[in-house]
């Protein structure tokens, strides 16, 4: 059984590797020797002791505060990888990509041939819209207006008004 200074040391370096992101807790418990279980109780004590209780075990306190720190950072190192991926994954639909198709082909189990197919990907019309609209929202609006402003002349549908000024029925 571990004493409360251990207890305190441990959930520290738990909380420490929680708090860099992309591992669990549960992981996080299990590199340094504790049953995730058991880090859940020692949490979840300072929130159940009296006052007087937490006065004489200030410990579980101490972890509970430990663990909220961590417990933000963790969340924080999240969405600045997920913002990055996003802007990534953006970056690669408005410029287009290249990847490789790789196809085997076996006669029975046994690998006939190889074939590698470059192939690339064109620029996602939409993704190019969301970027412009957000970067410069000033210059471009993804706005369409399809009021009617009036009636409409059937007899005018069919012509087609030239810069000069001259008609042309179709």
């Amino acid at each position: 059984m571990r004493t409360d200074p251990e207890k305190l040391e441990v959930s520290k370096k738990v909380c420490k590797d929680y708090s860099l992101g992309g591992v669990t807790l549960q992981s996080c418990c299990l590199k340094h020797g504790v049953r995730y279980r058991t880090f859940q109780l020692w949490k979840k004590e300072s929130f159940e002791l009296s006052d007087e209780g937490k006065k004489k075990r200030p410990v579980f306190a101490q972890i509970s505060s430990v663990y909220s720190r961590a417990k933000k950072d963790a969340t924080k190192a999240f969405r600045t990888g997920l913002k990055d991926l996003a802007r990534n994954s953006l970056e690669r639909l408005v410029a287009g990509f290249e990847y490789e198709e790789v196809h085997k082909t076996y006669k029975g189990r046994k690998l006939e041939s190889t074939k590698r197919v470059k192939r690339q990907t064109a620029p996602n019309v939409t993704a190019v819209i969301f970027a412009i609209t957000n970067m410069d929202p000033a210059n471009f609006k993804h706005i369409a207006d399809l009021r009617n402003k009036g009636s409409i002349d059937m007899d005018q549908v069919n012509k087609i008004r030239l810069k000069d000024g001259t008609e042309i029925t179709v």
